[in-house]
């Protein structure tokens, strides 16, 4: 059995121990029991699709489940297959008749895997490198956000990851996106991305609205850059180029850098609100 198998059997184990049974838990996937006992005893690995049925059962992403199981444990709170938030907020975005099917069936272009870099008051003097997957869901064009705010080689205590969910509009060439972070439930942004050539989706230019994670939680505005990677991409090792870069850093591409920073003045970065 490969090291990321035996990662997968204890933190399957681990995410079944907040149900009542396996049973319950096989039910509720519609999953064979006999079947997942063979994953739960590592003498079966699931197929791409069952896969996905499991994560997205317990609310976890695919790549977290193979993580090695004292940081999975750290990381993820497992969920007990409540409604999606991002339904509730579609349902909204749906009400105010923003978009249209047409709208939504041009996102077809957009799905894959972005590097999001933006600004932030807390990190005046650097630059946040996120990854943002684009896909569907049925009809839902859903994104998965993950943040880690902290520089390499800091203090352990130090380290902040955030992971965020949600989801996409296509409003005549613009592109809307509405995130909520997926564990603590009380941090939210506003998105707002244009294609920098219409035939050319390599950099996608925008705004963002939000809160400061840190301190006072004021709300801030900051220009936001996604990078296109790809759909077929190494997770790990982009996962692994997340965190803090200095503004002047050679590892941030100077067209993302010349979009966002303005290096001369790092408070002209972001627009706070007013404190009051």
């Amino acid at each position: 059995m490969s090291r990321s198998s035996v990662e997968f059997v204890e933190n399957l184990r681990f995410l079944c121990a907040h149900f009542s049974s396996v049973a319950e838990v096989c039910r509720s996937l519609g999953m064979n029991r006999q079947q997942f006992n063979k994953y739960l005893n590592g003498h079966s690995e699931p197929s791409l699709h069952n896969l996905k049925r499991i994560t997205d059962f317990f609310g976890v992403d695919e790549y977290e489940i193979t993580l090695p199981h004292k940081e999975f444990v750290r990381l993820v709170r497992p969920k007990r297959g409540q409604v999606r938030e991002t339904q509730l907020l579609e349902q909204l975005f749906s009400q105010i008749d923003l978009a249209s099917g047409e709208s939504q069936a041009a996102l077809a272009a957009y799905s894959g895997t972005y590097a999001a870099y933006i600004c932030s008051p807390v990190w005046s003097n650097h630059i946040v490198r996120a990854l943002t997957t684009v896909s569907f869901d049925g009809q839902s064009c859903l994104t998965k956000s993950l943040q880690r705010l902290y520089l390499p080689g800091g203090s352990r205590s130090m380290k902040v990851v955030q992971k965020f969910n949600g989801f996409v509009r296509n409003i005549r060439d613009r592109l809307y996106v509405i995130e909520y972070e997926a564990s603590s439930r009380d941090l939210a942004s506003f998105t707002i991305l244009y294609p920098s050539h219409r035939r050319q989706l390599q950099f996608l230019t925008g705004i963002m609205v939000t809160v400061a994670s840190g301190g006072s939680r004021q709300p801030f505005s900051t220009r936001v850059v996604y990078q296109y990677l790809g759909k077929d991409i190494d997770l790990r090792r982009e996962i692994a180029r997340c965190h803090l870069y200095p503004v002047d850093s050679p590892d941030v591409p100077e067209e993302v850098r010349s979009r966002i920073a303005d290096r001369s003045d790092p408070a002209r970065n972001f627009l706070l609100a007013q404190s009051y």
